[in-house]
């Protein structure tokens, strides 16, 4: 993503400004607003920081917290889909 001449500037400037991104990303706990884990989520603030450095900071993430309940059979993936799938039709419009 972070390539010299591509998406950052010979002079460390992001080349991606103005630009936005929705990053719909599974995991096997729940780090949304108000779980007790919260502050163990570093994927969703590493790939700010990475986005912000290639110039991008308009970020939207959907949050697929509790994938684990389809490994461990306790939730189907159409189930866990469904779930989302307001949240994925919300930021697939926002973001046009």
């Amino acid at each position: 993503m972070v390539r010299k001449g591509m998406t950052l500037g010979f002079d460390g400037k992001g080349l991606l400004e103005n630009k936005k991104a929705t990053i719909l990303l599974a995991s096997g706990g729940v780090y949304t607003e108000g779980s007790p884990i919260r502050d163990r989520d570093i994927a969703t603030n590493y790939l700010r920081l990475i986005l912000g450095v290639i110039g991008i900071t308009d970020v939207n993430i959907v949050a697929g917290g509790g994938a684990k309940a389809v490994d461990m059979r306790e939730a189907t993936m159409e189930g866990f889909l469904a779930k989302l799938q307001p949240e994925i039709e919300r930021a697939a419009t926002d973001r046009t």
